[in-house]
């Protein structure tokens, strides 16, 4: 396990990528850019860090969207509320409706007047609206000048619709490996937990971000924060009499389902369950042994490639019976 002097130094580089979406943030709050594009894995901070930042400066003009939602009524709600910001979450039941893409292009680009003040008009026609009124009559328009913030698992799709959308916005990928995860953990555990009306304190953050973390490596899964929460509620269901079961079972019990089921991205970008992925990592570990002699290097080489640790490096070696 990380050192607390170790997991500090590497926090550094989760928190340079954190206030890189933050500033990207602030500049469409501000109004400096009609939107941004965010994505990554889950349980990395994405939400955390637009959404607290959104809270503070955006205020009442925030409007958070993480629920199903269909390009018309995308339309309905910005008709509604055009001078307001949107971040949208789990955007893939959006995009599955390609009438959406056009909406978010014409809402996010637009041709500037003489004044340099842009207009962004945003049209929605129906072939009812067409068949009954008349392309005119059964148009709708308005002029947004809100600003829109999408975050994602995954990338944005090349695909020529897309590409223009693309064109159109920042884009950032927040990526953090399992060490890192691993080192924000740990430097989370330094304060007190909240929830509801309970807290836990710094030093018990610590013993179950410990124990929490030993597990997750028994297992050699990747992480999310979120399993942290997770296991310090269970420690909290414990701590208040509410289980019998001692939390540390608890815990082991909640990373043995989710290493079971989880299923991740391999080392070549393809999705994998647990077995497939350590076969991959077997082949990435004989190539980097091929690579160098130094074994130094091999160990940098191994982070580098698979995000896992040196403790997981020398266990693969283990069990290749290297």
């Amino acid at each position: 396990m990380l050192s607390q002097t170790k997991a500090r130094e590497i926090f550094r580089g989760v928190q340079g990528q954190w206030e890189t979406t933050q500033e990207h943030t602030r500049a469409v709050i501000g109004r400096f850019h009609n939107g941004f594009y965010l994505w990554g894995e889950g349980g990395i901070g994405k939400s955390y860090q637009v959404l607290e930042l959104c809270k503070k400066l955006a205020g009442d003009r925030l409007k958070h969207l993480n629920t199903r939602l269909t390009a018309a009524g995308f339309f309905d709600l910005m008709s509604l509320f055009p001078d307001h910001l949107y971040v949208i979450e789990d955007v893939e039941t959006v995009f599955d409706d390609r009438k959406a893409w056009g909406l978010l292009r014409a809402a996010l680009w637009g041709q500037k007047d003489r004044q340099g003040v842009e207009q962004r008009l945003v049209t929605w026609t129906t072939a009812n609206d067409k068949k009954k009124y008349g392309i005119r009559a059964g148009s709708r328009q308005f002029n947004f000048t809100g600003q829109i913030i999408i975050i994602a698992n995954t990338r944005l799709v090349d695909q020529p619709e897309v590409r223009a959308l693309a064109d159109r916005i920042p884009q950032q990928e927040l990526c953090l490996t399992t060490i890192q995860i691993q080192a924000a953990m740990i430097e989370f555990s330094r304060r007190e937990w909240r929830h509801n009306c309970h807290v836990v304190t710094a030093r018990e953050c610590g013993k179950v971000t410990r124990f929490l973390i030993e597990e997750i490596e028994r297992q050699e899964m990747r992480i999310s924060l979120r399993v942290r929460e997770l296991a310090l509620a269970e420690y909290l269901a414990w701590r208040e009499g509410i289980t019998r079961q001692p939390w540390e079972t608890a815990v082991k019990i909640l990373v043995e389902e989710k290493a079971a089921m989880q299923e991740v991205d391999g080392i070549d970008g393809k999705k994998r369950g647990i077995k497939e992925r350590m076969l991959a990592e077997e082949q990435t570990l004989r190539e980097i042994l091929i690579e160098t002699p130094v074994w130094k290097e091999r160990v940098e080489l191994w982070t580098k490639r698979t995000g896992l640790s040196q403790r997981t490096f020398y266990r693969r070696m283990s069990t290749m019976g290297l």
